[in-house]
């Protein structure tokens, strides 16, 4: 317990840090007020996965989501802060730190913390590129890339599609929805 609080500590200051440094800078191109709904396949489970995000402003962010698998739900909850890179608003980094919970249906509960960076760079109009590079306490910690596209169809609807390569290798297709 006690590695878990020093993880999540260390992770906020992180994301709170990188957001005092980056004040007055120029604002993100990309939204931070979203909802995905997703369909999740990996190792040994498949299910639905909801996640948003809230832009509070500043870059700030509030983020969360809920996955309901066939042998355990998962909630998480936590911070991000977008930060943009260069001069054209199409690449940023974006910092955040997450508390999970598992429930499993055999019985039991799981708890851990993710932090990480993820980069987003629109290629063209309708078509975005991410590589999101992350740290999980769960097990004996563990290192994993998520990688995908998310593709405009309109101003507020994307299809996102994206494979995660880590702990439980996933493939991930839906939805999102920016506000």
């Amino acid at each position: 317990m006690k590695k878990l609080l020093t993880t999540a500590a260390l992770a906020t200051a992180m994301t709170v840090s990188a957001a005092a440094f980056a004040e007055g800078k120029k604002t993100s191109g990309f939204s931070n007020t979203w909802v995905d709904v997703e369909y999740v396949d990996n190792d040994w489970d498949g299910g639905l996965r909801a996640r948003g995000s809230f832009g509070l402003g500043g870059g700030l962010n509030v983020i969360g989501s809920m996955s309901f698998y066939d042998n355990v739900n998962a909630l998480t909850g936590g911070v991000s802060y977008a930060l943009p890179l260069g001069n054209q608003n199409n690449l940023d980094l974006l910092l955040h730190g997450e508390l999970a919970y598992y429930d499993y249906d055999y019985g039991g509960s799981d708890t851990e913390v993710i932090f990480g960076s993820e980069l987003r760079f629109q290629v063209i109009d309708p078509l975005e590129l991410y590589g999101d590079l992350y740290y999980t306490t769960a097990g004996n910690g563990d290192l994993g890339l998520d990688l995908g596209a998310r593709f405009s169809v309109t101003d507020s609807i994307q299809v996102i599609g994206g494979i995660d390569i880590g702990g439980n290798d996933t493939l991930h297709i839906g939805g999102r929805f920016n506000f």
